[in-house]
């Protein structure tokens, strides 16, 4: 930290932070990911990493430049700041000024706090950060390019927001809106309102009670950052809970949703006639796929898992899984089977067949029909252990 003179900055191999609140000065953060702050300063600044620049103007009117080398990340001010990024993937924080932000060809984050701010994300997959909103949630439309929030005097205050694929909203209640690419959105912990546009989209929740309609693409909930309880979802009745910390329920709606992912609890997930994708992480899971090709993805629980019809795969994590086999259903294609920790649910085990197949097991129920392919395991494994595998 250099505080009012003119100073020369030098990093190293690390990921080093300048602090400056005057004078002209002289950065260059070397190896790593570097920042620059701006924060003490009592005027805002220009910034152009791409030219390596930055420039201001103190209390007696005078331009104050700045030299900026291998600088990939800037802290702004409390006043009206322009900050214009290169092609590293910045890292802009704004505070409270009306702030111009403009991305280059990498992936950038823009954080901010208050003001009338521009966001332009050029190139890459940008992401704009509302959670150190304090006042209201936000209202985001990336299809038309705006957002606003109430500040304290219960004014609105609008945003302009160009190229963004990526949103994090605020501890409040927002709506956000997607466009036609890929969006990310996380809601943080207020009753949000997600819409989702023509891409595949995904949707990150950790709290309230939620609104996700995914439109076209397929689309993704994720609830891993719950930290209460467990998730509830039934993509085919469009539904979901779960309980919070004062023990009450939470519900949430699902629409058009392809895509689930659980938390580290005990969830119970079950998909719709679309080809699913249901990833339950590390709790006591319980995944009911339904009529499409499924995926189905455990941690490390005791999982019960029922792929229903289709063409379907089941990844197993080191728990015990129990997978339920069910003729004229399909067949399911299961990878990372254990001995010991993983078991089939059949009417009757005497009379299945096992057949190798390129280092896997069919196994085949009496009239022929194929219930599951296992992966990386011999016949012998199967004939040896059958009161050990079925049940």
């Amino acid at each position: 930290m250099g505080l009012e003179g003119d100073d020369k900055y030098v990093g190293g191999a690390g990921n080093d932070t300048f602090q400056d609140s005057g004078g002209v000065n002289y950065f260059d953060g070397g190896e790593g990911r570097d920042t620059v702050d701006f924060f003490e300063f009592d005027f805002g600044v220009q910034v152009n990493l791409v030219e390596g620049t930055a420039s201001s103007t103190d209390s007696n009117d005078q331009e104050i430049t700045q030299t900026l080398i291998s600088i990939e990340n800037v802290f702004g001010t409390n006043f009206d700041d322009e900050l214009i990024g290169n092609d590293q993937g910045n890292s802009f924080l704004g505070y409270n000024g009306d702030d111009k932000y403009l991305g280059g060809a990498g992936n950038d984050v823009f954080r901010d706090s208050a003001g009338v701010n521009y966001f332009d994300g050029g190139e890459g997959l940008d992401t704009v950060n509302f959670q150190n909103l304090i006042n209201s949630g936000i209202k985001l439309n990336l299809a038309e390019g705006t957002a606003s929030y109430t500040d304290e005097q219960d004014q609105e205050v609008a945003q302009t927001l160009i190229s963004i694929e990526r949103v994090f909203g605020t501890n409040f209640n927002d709506e956000l809106i997607g466009n036609e690419v890929d969006n990310t959105f996380l809601g943080l912990e207020g009753d949000d309102k997600y819409v989702g546009g023509a891409g595949n989209d995904t949707f990150q929740d950790s709290g309230g009670v939620n609104y996700f309609d995914g439109g076209e693409g397929r689309d993704t909930v994720d609830f891993q950052n719950l930290i209460n309880s467990g998730i509830k979802l039934n993509l085919a009745e469009g539904t979901g809970s779960y309980t919070d910390e004062q023990d009450q329920e939470v519900a949430q709606t699902l629409i058009s949703i392809e895509r689930a992912v659980g938390t580290n609890f005990n969830d119970e997930l079950i998909g719709n006639g679309e080809d699913n994708i249901l990833l339950g992480l590390d709790g006591d899971d319980t995944i009911t796929g339904g009529a499409g090709n499924d995926v189905i993805k455990t941690g490390d629980g005791n999982n019960t898992i029922d792929s229903g019809s289709g063409v379907d795969t089941i990844e197993l994590g080191n728990g015990n899984n129990t997978i339920a086999l069910e003729e004229g259903e399909g067949h399911d294609k299961v990878i990372n089977f254990q001995l010991g920790l993983t078991r089939f649910g059949v009417s009757d085990a005497s009379t299945l067949t096992f057949e190798q197949s390129n280092g896997s097991v069919n196994i085949i129920a009496a009239d022929g029909d194929l219930l599951a392919n296992v992966e990386g395991v011999e016949v012998s494994t199967f004939t040896d252990n059958l009161s050990t595998i079925f049940f």
